[in-house]
């Protein structure tokens, strides 16, 4: 009965950790994943701000469209 007992505190403790040791991993990878993100949204925001800077100096849509990878009416609503 005591062996049995030990055991179930050995697993207990041992599924402890790992539970633990996951919350760490899924904590780490949520930062990663929220880091690329705010990556994604800049270099959003940064292409909307060239092709705005485009079309202020004139630059025909077209051609914003072909660096830029938004389409004509993407440019035109900016």
């Amino acid at each position: 009965m005591i062996e049995l007992f030990a055991k179930g505190v050995d697993n207990m403790i041992f599924t402890q950790f790992n539970i633990d040791e996951a919350r760490e991993v899924w904590k780490e990878e949520a930062h990663e994943v929220g880091i690329e993100e705010g990556r994604k949204v800049g270099r959003e925001e940064e292409r909307q701000k060239n092709a705005k800077a485009m079309k202020i100096k004139g630059i025909d849509a077209a051609t914003i469209s072909e660096i830029t990878g938004y389409s004509v009416d993407d440019i035109l609503r900016l």
